[in-house]
């Protein structure tokens, strides 16, 4: 029961500038991708600006927590809650796999397309009930979080690939951006 409060203490405190990003990404993309769509020319730059914007994000929030994620945590919640930074490396990730599914729940949106986001969720609300299944068999938070991971990633592909715009454009940027993405996750997971 311990481990599920420090778990939380975590999850809290991450969720926020989670949140707070991935509006600021749809509030922003929303209204310029509606408007490359009515032209074709623009789209196919625009689609590119908002996936890197999307990539950057989520490096940014990676590497930024990875770096002072721990410092952050003792002085919000105090020495007391130490253990709980054993978490933060798999929540971290769940979620910075999140904002990487701004760029094609945007595009989606911005298409008319309502499908995509049902199906994203759907995905997501099954690995919700499987870690719920984990956590009643007896698994363990870290068995729970791997699941969220899971959801978040297959959520996360499901979307990039079902947006059709977004699928080779975000393959593209993912390539230029893969050795710091490399970097930021090991940063993360406290390798270095």
């Amino acid at each position: 029961m311990k481990d599920l409060g420090y778990f939380s203490a975590v999850f809290t405190l991450l969720m926020l500038p989670t949140l707070v990003v991935q509006r600021v990404l749809s509030m922003v993309s929303l209204p310029i991708l509606s408007e490359a769509f009515s032209g074709e020319e623009s789209k196919k730059r625009v689609v590119r600006l908002v996936i890197l914007a999307s990539v950057c994000a989520s490096l940014g929030i990676t590497v930024g927590v990875g770096l002072l994620g721990d410092y952050l945590f003792i002085v919000v919640f105090g020495e007391k809650f130490l253990p709980a930074l054993a978490f933060m490396p798999y929540i971290l990730l769940a979620f910075s796999i999140r904002v990487l599914r701004c760029a094609p729940s945007s595009i989606a949106i911005a298409n008319g397309d309502t499908k995509t986001q049902m199906h994203t969720n759907f995905i997501r609300v099954c690995a919700v009930l499987i870690s719920l299944s984990v956590a009643a068999i007896g698994g363990d938070i870290y068995s729970i979080l791997i699941c969220a991971i899971a959801g978040e990633l297959a959520a996360t592909i499901y979307a990039y690939y079902t947006t059709k715009e977004s699928w080779t454009e975000f393959f593209t940027i993912t390539q230029v951006a893969m050795g710091a993405a490399t970097f930021s996750t090991i940063t993360a997971l406290g390798v270095l």
